[in-house]
């Protein structure tokens, strides 16, 4: 996919490759991403563990990556009729597909924004074809409180930051996903994304990447600017 607000498209294999190093392989069953979106990270991680999830809010998007397993191919056009039909019908996988493709700046259903998906599009089908083993769940992390044994990977909203995803992502928020992280700690190694630590949080940044962003990403000016993305990992 190469339109998805805040995906790690360019920054996957390197995120996937800094979690694998800082875990002990033998020791873990399962891999689970509880804010998959366009999967980025998850197509680079080991394809030796016995277990796979995947879990978004958007239900669009779990429908179009479970109909990507079975084979489904994306179109590599639409006009906007389509995008603002899409807008009012019911969760799909073609919504969840042309909702981010055809969307400015990635995000869901926010403007319609004319280009050419082919490259998205393949890229959708080869990862389908990538992770058949892979079980989607709709529905917010704390679907997967139960897991033991398990890498847990947490690409959440950034605290501070125009939030465009399904749900609303404050400061409390923030604090009570941090929580359930430290007790997920317990019984399996847990990584997040973000650009800083809050305060809250008891974690070790493992790795860093520094990035110049422009045009309307980086404000009205336009003026590049640069971000950090980094990886933490959760203390035991």
């Amino acid at each position: 996919m190469t339109a998805y607000h805040g995906g790690k498209q360019r920054l996957g294999k390197r995120i996937a490759k800094a979690i694998t190093e800082n875990v002990d392989l033998s020791k873990v069953k399962g891999y689970c991403e509880p804010f998959c979106g366009m999967l980025g990270v998850y197509r680079h991680v080991p394809t030796h563990f016995s277990e796979y999830k995947a879990g978004d809010l958007n239900l669009s998007v779990i429908k179009m990556w479970e109909a990507a397993q079975k084979g489904w191919v994306p179109p590599t056009q639409v006009d906007k009729e389509t995008f603002d039909r899409l807008k009012r019908e019911d969760d799909s996988a073609m919504k969840g597909f042309v909702g981010h493709q055809f969307s400015f700046g990635g995000q869901f259903l926010q403007g319609f924004y004319n280009r050419s998906s082919s490259k998205a599009s393949k890229r959708v089908c080869e990862i389908g074809k990538e992770l058949k083993k892979v079980k989607f769940y709709h529905g917010r992390y704390t679907q997967f409180s139960d897991l033991e044994g398990f890498i847990i990977y947490c690409d959440p909203p950034y605290l501070g930051t125009e939030c465009r995803y399904s749900e609303k992502w404050g400061k409390e928020s923030d604090k009570q996903f941090w929580e359930w992280c430290k007790t997920m700690a317990k019984k399996n190694e847990v990584f997040v994304s973000g650009y800083s630590k809050p305060e809250y949080a008891d974690a070790t940044c493992i790795f860093e990447n520094t990035h110049i962003i422009g045009g309307s990403i980086a404000g009205r000016s336009g003026q590049s600017k640069k971000r950090t993305e980094r990886l933490f990992k959760v203390a035991t």
